[in-house]
């Protein structure tokens, strides 16, 4: 784009997403199998996309570590910068204030989804389960374990 003299421009607004799942399990399958799509359609920057969870990933040091001193200065670190990102983000964009006890629980659970997308191999969409095959291909469940072709990752 810069090399075509075009500039790049971030638009001045925020993206929302509302999900209408109404069970936290119809919600964790859902983000599960996004994360799946995302994992298959780019391996690498999905793996790479693992160092976001600080707070999970500083959890863990910390509790190799034996909860010294190192390792819980690296959970309070982790932290505080999701705390202060979540407080500049509600004050930028004019947010209702958040339950900030529950980015705790946010960030486990975010961690939790991303770990069991390297080893699920069903999804769920729009009512139907599939069982995901290595390459991305969606087959239909058809009860038992058996599967039928349905559709082709493009």
């Amino acid at each position: 784009m810069r090399e075509a003299g075009l500039n790049v421009v971030v638009a001045p607004m925020l993206v929302a997403h509302a999900f209408e799942e109404s069970s936290f399990h119809e919600m964790v399958r859902h983000e599960l199998r996004w994360a799946r799509t995302i994992f298959t359609v780019d391996q690498a920057g999905y793996i790479g996309s693992g160092l976001t969870h600080a707070l999970p990933l500083a959890l863990i040091g910390a509790a190799l570590r034996g909860f010294d001193g190192l390792g819980v200065a690296a959970v309070l670190l982790a932290l505080s910068c999701r705390l202060s990102l979540k407080y500049r983000l509600t004050r930028q964009f004019d947010l209702p204030d958040p339950g900030y006890a529950l980015l705790f629980v946010r960030d486990i659970l975010s961690f939790a989804i991303y770990l069991a997308s390297f080893s699920s191999t069903k999804v769920a969409w729009r009512g139907q389960d599939f069982a995901v095959g290595r390459d991305g291909t969606l087959l239909a469940t058809l009860g038992r374990g058996s599967a039928q072709h349905l559709m082709e990752r493009r």
